[in-house]
């Protein structure tokens, strides 16, 4: 009876083995392999409050995605592989470039309204990341820049309230 527990508990251990390396590895291609190239290499905002945006938003809010070692280990890598993914789908700073002007404002608009009310970055990011913590003073940097570059105006528009 005693070698039916062991062989049980040994093909168990290797079917966890198997499935662990294999999320892993396909974790990895689709993570680093899938992952767009980054684009756009202009100003954000200003050279001092886009080193906070690279340092804050741009592991999510980009292609220049650092993936820590524990994005590749199953069931985490499925929750930041998505939460990427969402938050690329909000704003994308690769690709600010190819955003109207106008689209520009009230995206940053919108953003130093989430930084202010603690929404961004989510929470459970900065669990593990504490050097994406925006202080009070790099959020004055932020809003003084932001209004010097796009001036008051609207945080969203009629096609935003689907976000």
């Amino acid at each position: 009876m005693k070698s039916a527990k062991k062989i049980a508990a040994l093909g168990l251990a290797s079917a966890l083995a198997v499935a662990v390396a294999g999320s892993w590895v396909a974790n990895r291609i689709l993570l680093r392999e899938g992952e767009p190239a980054p684009r756009f290499a202009g100003t954000i905002l200003s050279e001092p409050s886009d080193a906070i945006l690279k340092r804050a938003c741009f592991d999510c809010h980009s292609n220049e995605t650092r993936w820590p070692w524990y994005s590749y280990l199953p069931p985490v890598s499925s929750l930041i592989v998505w939460d990427v993914a969402d938050a690329r789908s909000h704003v994308n700073f690769s690709r600010w470039d190819q955003l109207a002007v106008d689209k520009q404002g009230k995206l940053a608009r919108k953003m130093i309204e989430e930084v202010t009310d603690d929404s961004m970055p989510l929470p459970r990011y900065l669990w593990l990341h504490q050097d994406a913590v925006v202080t009070d003073a790099e959020l004055t940097q932020l809003k003084s820049d932001v209004l010097a570059k796009y001036g008051e105006g609207p945080v969203h528009d009629h096609e935003d309230d689907e976000d």
